[in-house]
């Protein structure tokens, strides 16, 4: 699921800012789920 939203929303977001924000703000994304599984996933 997360390919095809990616595959939708990458144009969109890069049409309205720019890939270069497009690409920053994936990354931002991935830092903050990242983030998140680290806090409060699984510690096994």
């Amino acid at each position: 699921m997360g390919t095809a939203i990616s595959t939708f929303a990458a144009p969109i977001i890069a049409e309205a800012f720019g890939w270069r924000m497009t690409i920053r703000f994936y990354l931002i994304l991935l830092i903050v789920f990242a983030l998140l599984v680290f806090l409060f996933g699984d510690r096994k």
